[in-house]
């Protein structure tokens, strides 16, 4: 009798080189300070506007250019409250 061949036949798809799921790119993020410096280029609102959108948020967190344009709209949006003397 003669020799089997026993090599294993290739499968084309056993070692065929799948790219991973792409990964969902995150937008980059800046602190207040660095989004203040370009606030009316990047939010069309003044640097007195910005600070007063951002007085309340805490200065060590940073924020999506995105995120921070939502925040003033949102703070724009709300009436204005007098102080009380």
């Amino acid at each position: 009798m003669g020799k089997t061949n026993t090599t294993p036949t290739a499968d084309p798809n056993q070692n065929a080189i799948t790219d991973p799921a792409p990964e969902e790119k995150k937008a980059p993020e800046f602190t207040i300070a660095r989004l203040r410096e370009d606030c009316a280029k990047l939010f069309g609102v003044t640097s007195c506007v910005f600070d007063g959108a951002t007085r309340s948020v805490d200065a060590k967190k940073t924020f999506t250019v995105e995120a921070m344009k939502t925040h003033i709209k949102e703070w724009m949006a709300k009436p204005a409250v007098p102080r009380n003397k």
